[in-house]
């Protein structure tokens, strides 16, 4: 992992907000090695909402840019037992407010990995929220953590938190795993910065037989949209030939149609803002 940016390990305290009987209950715990584990017990007969917040207590100092100022939330989460019925990562700010983002639920016993940009779109703090107000609030962050949700069922349920993390501006122009391409890019495509062989990568997949058409094959990632781009030469302006792909994970394919002729045809491909 490059040493050119700045990371915060946090600290993290937690604190439980409960709906239904304290029968039901919950427990937080945490360990030296940063792993925190949330717990809610077995309830008896209809399912009662209940929800846990596990915050960051600490203040940490993240720079360049300045005290409190975060560009990225990161840790992974693991829904053991079943999925929960809602993730939140919220930062609380000097000013006093809460933010709060809505995040993708993840797969039941498997890890998942959290990457979230501090950039306004997805948070909210009610009707009233404007990006200025984010702008403003995001310099001075207090503490971050993440509100998780009971699923369904009564069942005991159990999940758990590791590296949680406050990454400060100069991350996105890093390149944490060396593969070539900067954090923030990884980010927005959905790959893994921190592994080098996580990439956005494209394949000629198919040509006609006819001579007209090509198939164009890339690596996708879920929750993410892609557009095709095609030019007769790197220098000629690119030509979008489809947008707002949807994820057809592991792999997304596509025909372009309208190359015909002798060519030569170049393609590559963008993601869209993803989906959180």
């Amino acid at each position: 992992m490059s040493a050119c940016y700045t990371q915060r390990v946090l600290a993290l305290t937690a604190a439980a907000v409960l709906f239904g009987t304290a029968a039901h209950g919950s427990s937080v715990s945490s360990n030296a090695a940063g792993v925190i584990s949330v717990t809610f017990n077995p309830q008896l007969g209809a399912p009662m909402p209940e929800s846990v917040s596990v915050v960051a207590a600490t203040n940490p100092a993240v720079s360049p840019g300045g005290p409190g100022v975060v560009s990225y939330v990161s840790f992974s989460f693991l829904a053991s037992d079943c999925i929960p019925s809602a993730l939140q990562v919220c930062l609380n700010c000097q000013s006093g407010r809460q933010w709060c983002r809505t995040l993708n639920l993840p797969a039941a016993g498997a890890w998942k990995q959290y990457i979230v940009p501090v950039d306004y779109s997805g948070w909210t703090i009610g009707p009233w929220a404007t990006a200025a107000l984010f702008q403003s609030d995001s310099t001075n962050v207090v503490s971050a953590g993440i509100t998780v949700a009971r699923g369904g069922g009564t069942a005991a349920q159990n999940y758990t938190v590791v590296d949680f993390a406050l990454l400060g501006p100069d991350w996105a122009a890093g390149d944490a795993d060396g593969d070539g391409v900067c954090n923030a890019a990884e980010v927005l495509a959905g790959t893994d910065p921190f592994d080098k062989s996580s990439v956005l990568a494209m394949s000629v997949w198919k040509v006609a037989s006819s001579g007209e058409g090509f198939g164009i094959a890339w690596e996708s990632v879920a929750d993410r949209y892609y557009t095709v781009w095609r030019g007769t030469n790197l220098a000629f302006p690119w030509v979008p030939q489809q947008t707002n792909i949807p994820a057809c994970v592991p792999r997304n394919f596509y025909w372009d149609v309208g190359a015909t002729g002798s060519g030569p045809y170049f393609y590559k491909i963008t993601v869209d803002n993803p989906v959180r």
